[in-house]
C-alpha cells in the first residue's frame, strides 16, 4: 500500500473529528495527520483505516481507536527527547505517534507473533524506537529506568507497582485500569513516595474528569455510576455532537444521587434545581437540532 493524497485528506478529516471530541494538543493532532495509519493494518481494512475505531491485527489484538491514541498521548504531555516507556507495542501505531513527537521510545511487546511482525515493519518503514524488545511489559524495563513518561496501551486490572517505581519524579504514567469497564488513569509522581492520581470516565467517545486525589474513597453507588454503560447514552454521543450538553446533566444527576447514598437528603434536594435546569437545556438543544428531530420522527 502507498500513502496517497487521498489518505492524507482522510487523516486531516480524522484530526478534525478528534478536535470535535475534545483533543486540543496541536502537536498530537499534527502527528495524527502525519502517520499513515492504514499502513499499520491489514490491506483489507484500508478503506476504513481513518474511521475513529479499533480494528483487529495479528495475535488476536487490535490497533487502538485513534481517539484513544490521541487522548493518551495528550495526557502524557511529552516534550522532545523525553524518555518514554511504552508497554504494548502492538501494531506500532502509538509508537510512531510518539516518535513524531520527537521522544526517545523504549517499547515492549509480549506477543511474539506481533513482536516479529512489527519489528520487520519498523525497519521497512524507517521507524526507529530507541529500543524494542519482546517481554513482559508489566515488569517494566529496570535496566533503562527511570523514565520521563510511561504509557500502557492495553488495560490492566491494576497499576503494576514496577512501572510506578520506574517513573521519574515529575513523570507521568497513563494506563487504562479495569478488567471489563476500564477507566483511563493518570499518575503523576510528585516525590519518591507520593503520586497524584486522576481518572477519566468515558461515555461513548467522550470523557469527563472523574477524580483528582489519590486518597479519595468511592462509595459503591459512585463506582456503579462511573462504570455503567448505557446504550442510549453511548449511541447519542456517537451520533450527535450536541450531546456534549448531556455532560452537565449527567454531572447534575450524579450530584443529586450521591448524597442519597449517604442519607444526606437535604443536600440532594438542594441540587435538584441544577438537575432540572440541565435537563431543560439538554432537551431544548435536542429539539432544536434538525438531525435529532429527524431521527426521532419529530417534525417540529
Amino acid at each position: 500500500m502507498n500513502d496517497t493524497l487521498k489518505h492524507r485528506g482522510m487523516r486531516n478529516k480524522l484530526a478534525d473529528t478528534l478536535i470535535e471530541k475534545g483533543i486540543s494538543d496541536t502537536k498530537v493532532l499534527d502527528a495524527i495527520r502525519s502517520v499513515p495509519r492504514h499502513l499499520f493494518m491489514d490491506s483489507s481494512f484500508e478503506g476504513h483505516a481513518y474511521q475513529d475505531k479499533a480494528f483487529p491485527i495479528a495475535a488476536n489484538q487490535t490497533i487502538s481507536q485513534p481517539y484513544t491514541v490521541a487522548f493518551q498521548s495528550e495526557l502524557l504531555e511529552v516534550k522532545p527527547n523525553h524518555k518514554v516507556l511504552e508497554i504494548g507495542t502492538g501494531s506500532g501505531y502509538q509508537t510512531a505517534i510518539l516518535l513524531k513527537l520527537k521522544t526517545k521510545v523504549f517499547t515492549i511487546e509480549r506477543q511474539l507473533e506481533l513482536f516479529k511482525k512489527t519489528n520487520i515493519f519498523f525497519k521497512k518503514m524507517g521507524y526507529r524506537p530507541k529500543k524494542f524488545i519482546f517481554g513482559d511489559g508489566y515488569k517494566g524495563w529496570p535496566e533503562e529506568a527511570p523514565f520521563d513518561r510511561i504509557i500502557v496501551t492495553a488495560g490492566a486490572p491494576e497499576v503494576p507497582k514496577a512501572l510506578l517505581s520506574q517513573l521519574k519524579v515529575g513523570g507521568r504514567l497513563v494506563i487504562p485500569v479495569g478488567e471489563e469497564d476500564q477507566i483511563m488513569t493518570l499518575y503523576v509522581r510528585k516525590s519518591e513516595k507520593q503520586f497524584e492520581k486522576k481518572k477519566w470516565v468515558f461515555f461513548g467517545s467522550f470523557h469527563y474528569l472523574r477524580t483528582k486525589t489519590k486518597a479519595l474513597k468511592l462509595s459503591r453507588i459512585e463506582i456503579l455510576f462511573d462504570t455503567i454503560q448505557i446504550p442510549f447514552v453511548v449511541a447519542i454521543f456517537d451520533r450527535f455532537p450536541l450531546s456534549y450538553n448531556f455532560l452537565p446533566l449527567a454531572k447534575a444527576m450524579f450530584n443529586f444521587a450521591k448524597p442519597w447514598s449517604f442519607k444526606k437528603r437535604f443536600k440532594g434536594i438542594m441540587v435538584l434545581p441544577e438537575v432540572l435546569t440541565s435537563f431543560s437545556s439538554f432537551l431544548s438543544s435536542c429539539l432544536f437540532n434538525k438531525s435529532f428531530r429527524s431521527a426521532l420522527g419529530l417534525w417540529l
